[in-house]
C-alpha cells in the first residue's frame, strides 16, 4: 500500500523489500490445516531446489518430512510467509553449506533464524518510522485510501505476480466499474483457478492428492474453495492489467 512506503527514506532497497514481503502473503500460523500444508509443502520443494538439499522420493520418508516440516513452522516460524521463506533462502544461497545434503530441520533453522532477527530488527525501525506518521495514516485500510492512492499502488499491482496479487484490487476495481464480471465469467475463471492450483501444486505431496482426488471428482472442500476464489479474483485482476496494457490504456 503506498501509505506504508511514507517515511521509509533511511532504509536499504533490500530491507525494504524484507518488511514489503512480511505483509505480502498469509503467514503459516493464520492458515487453515489444509492450506498450511499446501504452503509447506510448496515451501520444501523451493527450498530443495534453491540449495541443492535433497528430499526423499514420495513414500513414508517424504510424508515424515512432510508433517515435521509443517510442525516446525506452525511452532517456530509461525509469524513468517511463504514468500518470505522464498526470500530467505534465495538470498542466503551463496552462504548455504552441505549442498547436496538431505533436507533436515537443523539445515531450516541455520537460514529462517537470522532471518528472522534481521526483520525483528527492520521490524523495530519500522514501529519507529510509523510513529511519525499521523493516525489517520496508520489507520488507513484499503477500503479507506482515495483514488489517488489506489491509482498509485494499482500501478505497481500491475506489474505484480498473479499469487502476489492482492485481492483488494479486484474489490476496488469492481467497485469502480472498471472491470464487469458476468455469472459465465465467474465460472470460466474458477475453472481457470483450478487448472492454476494443479498446474502449481506438488501433486505426490499430500496436500496436492488430496486435491487432484477432489479435481477428479469435481468436488471441494470449503478451505480449497476459499482458495480457488481468491486465485480467480487474482486472474481476473491479471487479465484486466494485460489487456489493458495491450490495449494501450494502461
Amino acid at each position: 500500500m503506498p501509505s506504508l512506503k511514507k517515511g521509509n527514506g533511511h532504509l536499504l532497497k533490500q530491507e525494504l523489500r524484507v518488511l514489503d514481503l512480511k505483509y505480502s502473503a498469509k503467514r503459516f500460523g493464520e492458515m487453515d490445516a489444509t492450506e498450511r500444508q499446501l504452503n509447506c509443502t510448496k515451501a520444501l520443494m523451493i527450498i530443495s531446489v534453491i540449495t541443492g538439499w535433497t528430499i526423499p522420493n514420495p513414500g513414508p520418508m517424504l510424508d515424515i518430512l512432510a508433517d515435521q516440516f509443517e510442525k516446525k513452522m506452525s511452532e517456530a516460524y509461525e509469524n513468517i510467509n511463504l514468500e518470505e521463506v522464498e526470500y530467505a533462502f534465495r538470498n542466503k544461497g551463496l552462504d548455504i553449506k552441505d549442498w547436496g545434503k538431505a533436507l533436515n530441520l537443523s539445515l531450516i533453522d541455520e537460514v529462517l533464524k537470522p532471518y528472522l532477527h534481521n526483520r525483528s530488527d527492520l521490524s523495530m525501525q519500522e514501529e519507529k518510522m510509523k510513529s511519525q506518521l499521523t493516525k489517520q495514516e496508520l489507520e488507513k485500510t484499503p477500503s479507506q485510501m482515495d483514488d489517488k492512492e489506489w491509482e498509485e499502488w494499482l500501478e505497481d499491482i500491475s506489474k505484480y505476480e498473479i499469487n502476489k496479487i492482492p485481492c483488494d484490487s479486484y474489490e476496488y476495481l469492481v467497485r469502480k466499474e472498471k472491470i464487469s464480471i458476468s455469472p459465465k465469467d465467474k465460472h470460466d475463471y474458477m475453472g481457470r483457478a483450478i487448472e492454476y492450483m494443479a498446474a502449481t501444486i506438488e501433486p505426490t505431496s499430500m496436500a496436492g492428492i488430496e486435491f487432484l482426488k477432489m479435481k477428479t471428482k469435481g468436488e471441494y472442500s470449503a478451505a480449497v474453495t476459499g482458495s480457488l476464489i481468491t486465485i480467480a479474483k487474482r486472474l481476473v485482476v491479471f487479465d484486466y492489467f494485460h489487456k489493458s496494457t495491450e490495449n494501450g490504456t494502461v
